[in-house]
């Protein structure tokens, strides 16, 4: 069989399969390296950023947020530590207020 019947053939076959997967070099059949290794390594922290977005989404969109009162601030960095004391004094004034309106 020509070499060129091959090529034909293989075009033909490749062309209306779902997924292409053969290159063809000299009329031999090359196999693709898979996708990943295909990507940039420049592109490599773009796609973890992406994952890590997406998972944490889906991952606090299925669990409950932590109770604020039974956080220990000193946990924190001292950034953050600011703001979950604050929080959690705001808590405590807004319970006092409700527990003053509900005595009246």
């Amino acid at each position: 069989m020509d070499i060129w019947k091959l090529e034909l053939i293989c075009y033909y076959l490749t062309q209306f399969s779902i997924i292409n997967i053969f290159h063809f070099r000299n009329g031999e059949v090359v196999d693709e390296p898979f996708i990943l290794f295909q990507v940039s390594f420049v592109y490599y922290s773009l796609i973890g950023l992406v994952i890590m977005m997406v998972v944490g989404a889906v991952v606090s969109h299925f669990t409950e947020p932590p109770e604020l009162d039974k956080m220990n601030p000193k946990l924190f960095k001292p950034i953050v530590r600011k703001y979950v004391i604050r929080k959690q004094e705001e808590m405590k004034k807004d319970a006092v207020r409700t527990e003053l309106l509900n005595l009246n």
